[in-house]
């Protein structure tokens, strides 16, 4: 299997290759965040499942729609903490120019590290354009502001554009009176397996188990002791001295 996946370019699996810019956003359960999204509705029928999420969805574009109109920055509120975030980390970085857009750029702290950046073609060895949306390390040295070497996908004029085509409702009107039971999609029938069904638990031998033990206060076999014993006193069994008889029985002798 290792030698079939080294055949095969990183860049077409690998998560890390990943050619492309990645939004700032990585995941591998895309399905699962969207099931946790509607984790509420997931036992109704297919076709009320569909209509919750269809409003569900209505509701949250027109949200996003009207959040984003009062917003006054260029980019999104979470973008621009993000921006101001990356400033703050950057400040400890030193940039050396080597030709028009190429820039050199390494740390004075411990761990050290040196990366190329090409700040006209938006690239640099460190994918930091790929991983986040923006690289603020050589922009000083540029005549243009940081707003320019911004993924326009964050700005907030891309943001609400996204959310501005809102999704019409579907009125009862449009909707069948009677419904044909014969194309009624239902849930596959279970058929049970050979066999009884197991009524004892399997234990492994990994787990503990429990013994019960003699009590020396009521004298009987239980899960407690003398000290935590909840019964009356008893009396011992008379021992006869041979294996198998009086305490001999309790105690494995």
């Amino acid at each position: 299997m290792i030698i079939w996946l080294n055949g095969i370019p990183h860049v077409n699996w690998a998560t890390y290759a990943f050619i492309g810019m990645r939004y700032g956003e990585k995941s591998f359960i895309v399905a699962e965040c969207f099931n946790s999204w509607i984790k509420n509705n997931k036992g109704l029928p297919q076709s009320y499942l569909a209509e919750r999420i269809r409003i569900r969805l209505m509701e949250f574009m027109y949200k996003s729609n009207k959040e984003s109109q009062s917003w006054e920055g260029h980019l999104t509120p979470r973008m621009e903490g993000r921006l101001k975030k990356i400033k703050d980390v950057e400040r400890s970085y030193r940039v050396k120019q080597a030709g028009d857009g190429l820039f050199e750029v390494y740390t004075l702290v411990p761990p050290k590290k040196k990366n190329l950046v090409e700040l006209y073609d938006f690239n640099c060895t460190c994918r930091r354009w790929e991983l986040s949306f923006t690289n603020v390390k050589s922009i000083p040295y540029s005549k243009k502001t940081v707003y320019h070497y911004v993924d326009p996908t964050f700005t907030s004029e891309c943001y609400c554009n996204a959310y501005s085509h809102p999704i019409v409702p579907i009125l009862d009107v449009e909707k069948p009176d009677e419904v044909d039971e014969s194309s009624k999609v239902v849930p596959p029938s279970v058929v049970e397996g050979p066999g009884r069904p197991p009524k004892k638990r399997y234990i492994p031998r990994s787990e503990k188990t429990r013994k019960k033990r003699m009590c020396l206060h009521c004298w009987k076999l239980a899960f407690y002791n003398k000290r935590t014993c909840p019964d009356p006193p008893g009396e011992p069994p008379i021992t006869t001295g041979r294996k198998g008889h009086g305490l001999g029985k309790y105690f494995g002798l």
